[in-house]
């Protein structure tokens, strides 16, 4: 919400410019601590560069950003202390899962009760069984609990998940969901990113979302998935940009927005008879349409009405 001094991450207006492109472009927000925000839209939508300003990993090219009161820009050191970041692991794929955590807790400067520290790490993210592993082995899964026990070593109180329900299972994704609880439970201020907003509406207290580098949208879950007319998905054999841009001329198709590789979700307010009219079209203007339907998960739909930049 509105950013303050008084919370844990408070982010006013943040550009991040790249010659004439703008891949973060005014963007404001406040996490207080215990508190769970996170960040959805498209691929390429700013949602990572974020992450890494808030994380100081990459300087702002104007904008404030205050760390648990601190001024980030002007004293990033010193805020850095608060900050972990769970983003790709450097390490090499020959250490284990242990070695890099104690390699990471070493360059945190953590000394006392590094041992105990990292074992309830491991145990947090379900790879104790697992800690002598090399990195190289670990599937996509283990690789992403890892990253999240590397950015705890040193006890953060500004935790920064940058993809955490990306490319793994159902039940790796409910994991990780109560590892989030868990951690809002210890204090934490929590920023995370996704593509799809259904990963973030179990779990957030505040959803925003990101299209074209710019806050288009920001509300609590509750609100998200608010009717505005009848959710339907698309799939094609054809082009999909193509069919895009047709559905954006046509009456009572509310932004669609490619939601996979064939798919499309759009918001549709018309009736049935023009539903059935839409399909028509469809398939007498030859873009190979395999399903038309209302989607199963309405979060795609809202993906679609969100994804507009004002």
């Amino acid at each position: 919400m509105t950013a303050g001094d008084a919370a844990a991450i408070a982010a006013i207006d943040l550009t991040r410019r790249h010659g004439d492109n703008r891949s973060v472009d005014g963007v404001s927000l406040s996490v207080d601590s215990g508190e769970v925000y996170g960040l959805a839209g498209p691929n390429g939508g700013g949602k990572s560069t974020l992450l890494r300003i808030l994380a100081l990993i990459e300087r702002p090219s104007s904008g404030a950003l205050r760390i648990g009161g601190v001024d980030a820009i002007a004293d990033p050191r010193r805020a850095r202390r608060m900050i972990g970041y769970a983003g790709p692991v450097t390490g090499s794929p020959l250490l284990t899962i242990v070695e890099e955590l104690d390699y990471a807790a070493r360059l945190r400067g953590v000394t006392s009760g590094r041992s105990d520290t990292i074992d309830a790490l491991l145990h947090l993210v379900d790879l104790h069984d697992r800690r002598r592993r090399p990195i190289g082995s670990l599937s996509d899964g283990d690789y992403r609990r890892l990253s999240i026990a590397r950015a705890l070593v040193h006890d953060p109180s500004v935790v920064l998940l940058d993809g955490p329900f990306e490319a793994i299972d159902a039940a790796t994704r409910i994991e990780f969901r109560a590892i989030v609880g868990e951690l809002r439970a210890l204090g934490k201020a929590i920023v995370l990113t996704a593509t799809a907003v259904g990963d973030l509406a179990g779990v957030c207290d505040v959803v925003g979302f990101l299209n074209g580098g710019r806050l288009v949208y920001e509300d609590v879950p509750a609100n998200l998935l608010r009717s505005a007319g009848r959710p339907l998905r698309l799939v094609v054999a054809g082009d999909v940009g193509l069919v895009e841009r047709w559905l954006v001329a046509r009456v009572h198709v509310t932004s669609p927005a490619i939601v996979g590789e064939r798919a499309i979700a759009f918001w549709f307010d018309g009736d049935d008879a023009g539903q059935a009219a839409l399909l028509g079209d469809l398939i007498a203007d030859d873009f190979g349409v395999i399903s038309f339907g209302l989607v199963e998960d309405e979060a795609d739909a809202e993906l679609a009405r969100m994804a507009r930049v004002p």
